[in-house]
């Protein structure tokens, strides 16, 4: 039987650990000094109920400027990680919009996903309580909710394992056919605005293999200084 593939999405505000856990769960480490992601990938083989899976998650930017690039994160993910900090009422409260847009790119009510708590090592400066946590769950219709450290390793590995299950449940059985892959180039560049004109100047690329189905669609103006260009071939 061909290994399955699972393609994860993990969202939220920045700062609120969506990288550490990530990390965390891929490589067993803790990355403890804030970087803002632009976007991250990672895979990993892992055994869930038996099962040997290959996982593919995207770690997303948490940052303002980069929002508009969410819908294109959202399109091909099968499951979703919403992350908020405990430490932090604003990141709680930018969760009931998310999965709004998770619902309606995908177009669907019931869609993969898990809601995390994190930084519960950090009890002491705790703004968000576990039963706040619980009542956003049942908001969410009913989704798995647990409270995590990416710091201390604790609800790591749970995070992604209820994900998976969910999916499994979802979708029991796999595609007939596995679909042709394709590599999307990445192009973050400036954009700079002159008498009505725009003028590109690339300033670093990279590779995805699963992320963007651009279509007809060649650039995105992410600000009025920053914006994304892809190709397919």
């Amino acid at each position: 039987m061909p290994l399955r593939e699972f393609k994860i999405v993990v969202l939220g505000s920045g700062g609120v650990g969506k990288s550490a856990l990530t990390v965390q769960f891929v490589q067993g480490i803790f990355v403890e000094k804030y970087d803002p992601t632009i976007e991250d990938s990672y895979r990993k083989q892992v055994e869930v109920d038996g099962n040997q899976c290959m996982l593919e998650i995207l770690d997303t930017a948490g940052t303002e400027q980069f929002t508009a690039m969410r819908d294109l994160y959202m399109k091909n993910g099968q499951g979703f990680v919403l992350v908020y900090s405990i430490i932090s009422n604003s990141t709680f409260n930018e969760l009931p919009d998310l999965r709004e847009q998770i619902l309606r790119v995908k177009d669907c009510d019931d869609v993969p996903m898990v809601l995390v708590g994190n930084k519960c090592d950090l009890n002491d400066q705790r703004v968000i309580s576990n039963e706040q946590g619980e009542e956003l769950s049942r908001k969410f219709g009913g989704c798995v909710f647990l409270e995590a450290s990416a710091k201390n390793k604790i609800n790591v590995e749970q995070i992604f394992y209820d994900l998976i299950r969910q999916i499994n449940r979802k979708n029991p059985v796999g595609p007939s056919s596995k679909p042709k892959s394709k590599c999307v180039l990445f192009y973050i560049g400036a954009v700079l605005y002159y008498c009505g004109l725009i003028t590109i100047v690339t300033i670093d690329y990279y590779c995805e293999s699963w992320l963007i189905e651009p279509n007809d669609l060649n650039i995105i103006i992410i600000s009025r200084y920053e914006f994304l260009y892809f190709v397919k071939f």
